[in-house]
């Protein structure tokens, strides 16, 4: 596989239909295989507490972006939706952008609102103006990292988990496909979820808001690709949006995964990591 801008594509292209979506049912079912055989929590470094920003500190955006203007306030659900379906109407995914602005929330809003393809941002940056709108409305929201068991895929995805206070639980709702999962009874899924149903091959269905860059994508792929990155996950313990030299990278990677030699091999540079079992991700 290689990177595209529809996040992965097979090099050796089938050479019809039916066999490409047979292979995109090969890799599948693979990828679920690794989520069913390696399965097991046990570490748990020690208790952390998690920092949110607060609506007061996200005002100027809130105001900026006329949040509250568009936001369907039946439930925590249906604001989250709301956010999320505005955001990807004027914000498009492009995953090529290289984090040149440094100037934060409002320089990369500023940048990307309502531009064309050339001047829109990658994965990371669609969850952090998300996770900002979803703060701002006094929502509990976290970024979340995707990612896959080798670490010589160099691609991996970025989403948000919202704190559902109706429900009480962590559901997972995705700008760069403006989507949200759901299982066989229309209950909503966090990432944690998505996991063990993924590797127990359980039936997920995606949201009717599916799409990407505002156009339909195929849900065959799709689901591939939640399999491919929902080997372990990882969020930071500050989700203000403002990085402080005591943050720490909260990893939840299933027994016998070497988290060290997968950083090194990816390059990826963490000043403090804690383990945490799958279960902690269910916390509030």
């Amino acid at each position: 596989m290689e990177k595209s801008n529809n996040h992965f594509i097979f090099k050796h292209k089938p050479q019809n239909h039916s066999t490409e979506k047979q292979a995109i049912l090969n890799h599948y079912i693979h990828f679920c295989g690794s989520l069913c055989m390696l399965n097991n929590y046990s570490r748990d470094d020690k208790e952390v507490q998690i920092q949110y920003a607060k609506p007061e500190q996200l005002t100027k955006i809130a105001e900026l972006y006329h949040l509250k203007d568009i936001i369907d306030n039946t439930s925590t659900f249906t604001k989250c939706l709301s956010l999320m379906n505005y955001q990807t109407k004027h914000m498009l995914h492009n995953g090529y952008y290289d984090n040149h602005i440094k100037d934060g929330i409002l320089a990369v809003l500023e940048y990307a609102w309502d531009s064309n393809r050339e001047k829109s941002v990658n994965c990371l940056w669609l969850a952090k103006v998300l996770r900002t709108f979803m703060q701002s409305q006094g929502i509990k929201a976290r970024l979340v990292g995707m990612y896959p068991l080798t670490p010589y895929e160099q691609e991996n995805h970025i989403v948000v988990e919202a704190w559902l206070e109706e429900e009480q639980k962590w559901v997972m709702f995705d700008p760069t496909s403006n989507t949200y999962v759901l299982d066989e009874q229309n209950t909503l899924l966090n990432l944690a979820e998505i996991r063990t149903a993924l590797g127990a091959q359980k039936p997920i269905s995606f949201s009717p808001t599916t799409a990407y860059n505002n156009k339909p994508r195929d849900l065959n792929t799709l689901k591939a690709y939640y399999a491919k990155n929902c080997f372990f996950f990882t969020f930071m313990d500050n989700q203000t949006g403002k990085e402080q030299p005591q943050e720490h990278n909260i990893i939840i990677a299933p027994d016998g995964f070497d988290y060290e030699k997968y950083a090194s091999i990816r390059k990826f540079y963490t000043i403090q990591t804690i383990y945490k079992p799958l279960s902690f991700m269910s916390k509030p």
